[in-house]
């Protein structure tokens, strides 16, 4: 109906014009002329990004639902669209196959009609449940969210662009070759939380935790080690003690891992004074 109306208008403004034709002859026009003028568009536009959002809607054509699905490049520019009668994998793969075929581009990231976008308070917004969260934010914003960030669920990533969160030390950082501007990355994983004493069947354990770096004490019986190279990846834990390597699963009041060397060799599991 909407394509009618427009041929209408279209015939309306080219009777304002001296030219006589009909919407239903602008109809068969677009029929005949449409798909070769779509493809001599393609020919000339623009590279696209390999960031695609997709998405599908429902039309209907006489009479029947059919749905249409449609993907955008991060610049607007559509890339393409499929009509398929059914909603399942073999349509969605005949979409990607076309539209890749058409660009010459195979994406690198796809975003489905299942991201949501919300305006709210960055500050007040529960995104506790995220596993990846992405930044552009000045340092003085980056560092209001330290404390919500270093309370999430450990293991989850944290990338930035450009600026840090100053002595909390980001696991990775890479930078854009030939870069002018904003060509920084800096990468994170949230730590867990071992600060404090632990209690083993030998002994006990002291770590004094500087975000994901941890450094202590293992006592056993009359013997203390100090420990070096303590880090934590998420909720992945590794130190030396006494000769031995530790490394270990931590969950909100254990550690259980495995020890090589030094007099111990075999599995270890901690527990948090006072739980």
């Amino acid at each position: 109906l909407q394509l009618g109306a427009a041929a209408e208008r279209i015939a309306g403004v080219l009777a304002d014009r001296g030219i006589d034709v009909s919407g239903r002859t602008i109809l068969r026009w677009v029929q005949k002329f449409g798909p070769a003028l779509a493809d001599a568009v393609r020919q000339h536009r623009t590279r696209p990004v390999t960031t695609w959002l997709v998405d599908e809607t429902y039309v209907r054509i006489l009479a029947k639902w059919h749905y249409l699905y449609r993907g955008v490049d991060l610049d607007g520019q559509v890339l393409d669209c499929w009509l398929s009668a059914t909603r399942d994998l073999p349509a969605a793969e005949a979409f990607f196959r076309r539209t890749i075929g058409s660009t010459g581009c195979v994406p690198e990231h796809i975003v489905t009609d299942k991201a949501t976008f919300m305006k709210a308070d960055l500050f007040e917004s529960d995104f506790s449940h995220a596993t990846v969260i992405t930044m552009f934010l000045l340092p003085s914003i980056n560092m209001k969210l330290r404390p919500k960030i270093l309370d999430l669920k450990p293991g989850t990533r944290i990338v930035a662009n450009s600026f840090d969160m100053e002595d909390w030390k980001p696991d990775e950082t890479a930078k854009v070759d030939g870069c002018s501007n904003w060509c920084t990355a800096y990468f994170w994983i949230v730590p867990a939380k071992v600060g404090g004493t632990w209690n083993l069947s030998q002994g006990e354990l002291t770590l004094k935790q500087t975000f994901q770096m941890i450094s202590g004490t293992l006592k056993s019986g009359n013997n203390t080690a100090q420990i070096t190279n303590g880090k934590l990846n998420g909720d992945q834990i590794t130190f030396t003690a006494g000769g031995a390597q530790y490394t270990g699963h931590v969950s909100e009041n254990s550690i259980e891992g495995t020890v090589k060397g030094g007099s111990n060799n075999g599995k270890w599991r901690a527990t948090r004074a006072g739980k």
